[in-house]
């Protein structure tokens, strides 16, 4: 978790930001259990865009808005449904916007106590060098604390390749 230097402690809904796919479950359950420990609501956020190459010179007339909106509010009505299902008692909000996506999360951000981003498994090599390019961007910009959870949440540690590492301090 990563706290802005600015920030300043503020009620507000834990928000996650909902990328183009299922939600990750790690960060699902990350929102959770944190709007549960903090007693806030959950806010669900998606920011969907058009693609920016599209080839038709009428992309006005035949870009498919309707079906890649709907295709969007779908996956965030998903997340909503599923939270609600396991937390009845829950406060659950959706928006759905249509605009780039960094500025619009940082803007949605703006009354949140916590924003919650997945981020993608893309490899070991990737995941230890690089973010994602939003888990980037939004903690270059995020107005309140980031928390970016991993694809997949490790319940517990790798053992070690020959046996529990050996302690030279004692203990007695």
């Amino acid at each position: 978790m990563v706290v802005p230097r600015t920030w300043t402690p503020h009620y507000g809904p834990v928000l996650l930001g909902v990328g183009d796919d299922d939600p990750a479950k790690a960060a699902v359950a990350f929102t959770e259990d944190e709007a549960m420990l903090r007693a806030a609501a959950i806010a669900l956020v998606h920011v969907w865009a058009a693609g920016p190459a599209y080839p038709s010179p009428l992309h006005f007339v035949d870009y498919p808005w309707e079906a890649i909106r709907d295709a969007a509010e779908t996956v965030l009505q998903g997340a909503a449904t599923g939270i609600r299902g396991r937390h009845p008692e829950s406060d659950v909000a959706t928006t759905l916007i249509e605009g780039p996506t960094i500025p619009e999360l940082v803007e949605a951000a703006q009354t949140a106590q916590l924003l919650v981003v997945a981020r993608a498994d893309r490899g070991i090599l990737k995941d230890l060098l690089q973010l994602g390019s939003v888990a980037h961007d939004v903690l270059l910009n995020a107005p309140v604390p980031v928390a970016i959870v991993p694809a997949q949440r490790v319940e517990t540690l790798p053992a070690w390749p020959f046996g529990p590492p050996e302690s030279t301090l004692s203990w007695g």
